[in-house]
């Protein structure tokens, strides 16, 4: 979605889950406002800023729901027209960790335990507490229970699991 197509009466939330109402030019929360020219066709903000200014990107457009004027339906309101689709952020100690695994291993997923495995061939989720390789082999290849409590964006509910190297090739494009 672009800015453009945003329309009146739609709400947009950026990153630090602010919401606001479109208005004309403008958009409208409980707290203030922000002009349009401030955000960039993508709806990233920080269309007027020059390098080297500091970039307040907890402002960037990360989901718009449907104009509240034409809304019927509850549940409707509660479901995004548009949500932004962005890399994870990982922490230093994350990249880390994942340029140290074994080549070999290309995968990493969670459990419904909460538990973290690597695998060196695409895991697929089977019953209803792990991801496995195939149907044959349901054994886990490598567990990395030590650093369960990082990678916080990595759950269960994931329809895929991660591929490492593309984790950490949208690291080094930033």
């Amino acid at each position: 979605m672009k800015k453009q197509e945003l329309e009146k009466g739609m709400v947009v939330e950026t990153r630090d889950k602010l919401r606001f109402l479109v208005i004309g030019n403008n958009l409208v929360g409980k707290d203030g406002h922000i002009k349009f020219k401030e955000y960039n066709d993508d709806m990233q903000w920080g269309n007027n800023h020059q390098p080297g200014d500091i970039s307040l990107d907890n402002f960037d457009i990360m989901k718009v729901y449907a104009n509240m004027f034409a809304i019927t339906d509850y549940k409707v309101a509660q479901q995004p027209l548009w949500e932004r689709k962005e890399p994870p952020r990982l922490t230093n100690d994350e990249i880390a960790i994942l340029r140290n695994i074994d080549k070999r291993y290309i995968w990493i997923a969670r459990d419904k335990n909460g538990i973290l495995y690597i695998y060196d061939s695409v895991p697929e989720k089977r019953g209803n507490y792990k991801w496995s390789r195939d149907t044959l082999h349901v054994d886990i290849l490598s567990n990395l229970s030590l650093f369960s409590h990082m990678f916080n964006f990595i759950k269960w509910t994931d329809d895929e699991p991660y591929n490492i190297n593309d984790l950490l090739d949208s690291m080094q494009e930033k």
